[in-house]
């Protein structure tokens, strides 16, 4: 059988051809998310801006109280959408993107297994977790090294850290934590470790952060690199 065949062969199996619809759709969605969010929180910026002009010349017949009520309540709503909303929908979109990847995987491994009626699944191989178990599986039926597969394997592997850090902690991490130096060196452009407190505290001692996704860009590297491993699994050949 030749190489390009077998590449094909691999496609079919671990990769379905309407991936790339799939991921497109998740990025219009979160591109249409975040529009909105900019959308409402100019919105809002435009109506305090207003309101400060009509407040200085008097265009409101009100207390001086009533004008901070309303100061407040706009200031109120634009930290809201800032802190609030876009944090729980990105990290929302975090966890999707994680699950569709474990999905893909088990997907293309349970695929495979059934075509080639291989000696057994993934489900049979032992793990920690679906990632560890699709690693075993491509590497023993597939004859796919994870070093094959860098350096977008890493950048995955991180990604789950800090999935369960969002969802069995809620997206709070002390520095103590067993995968504190993973996630911490997953920094980058629209994610960081936040300090949960703004007091100053002793560096000595453990530190207490909450994940805080700062920008669309973290989204967007998320989808290149889950995309970027999956076509490298369904181009590479198989022995």
């Amino acid at each position: 059988m030749s190489r390009t065949r077998r590449l094909n062969d691999l496609m079919n199996y671990f990769l379905p051809q309407w991936v790339d619809f799939e991921m497109m759709q998740i990025d219009d969605y979160i591109d249409e998310q975040e529009r909105q969010f900019e959308t409402q929180g100019k919105s809002l910026e435009d109506k305090f801006h207003q309101l400060q002009k009509d407040i200085e010349v008097g265009q409101i017949d009100a207390t001086p109280e009533y004008h901070d009520h309303l100061t407040s309540s706009l200031i109120d709503d634009m930290w809201q959408i800032d802190n609030h909303f876009k944090q729980f929908f990105r990290q929302s979109i975090v966890i999707q993107l994680y699950s569709f990847l474990e999905y893909k995987l088990k997907y293309g491994c349970d695929n495979y297994a059934r075509q080639k009626n291989t000696a057994y699944k993934m489900s049979d191989l032992k793990g920690s977790s679906d990632m560890d178990k699709a690693k075993l599986f491509m590497s023993r039926s597939m004859g796919i090294a994870v070093k094959d597969l860098y350096p977008e394997w890493s950048y995955v592997q991180r990604l789950r850290k800090t999935r369960n850090i969002l969802v069995h902690h809620n997206g709070e991490l002390m520095s103590t934590h067993r995968d504190f130096k993973e996630i911490k060196a997953f920094e980058q452009k629209g994610f960081e470790l936040d300090h949960k407190t703004n007091q100053l505290t002793d560096l000595s001692q453990p530190q207490h952060y909450i994940l805080k996704f700062t920008d669309k860009a973290f989204l967007q590297s998320l989808s290149k690199n889950i995309a970027s491993l999956l076509y490298k699994i369904g181009k590479h050949p198989v022995e």
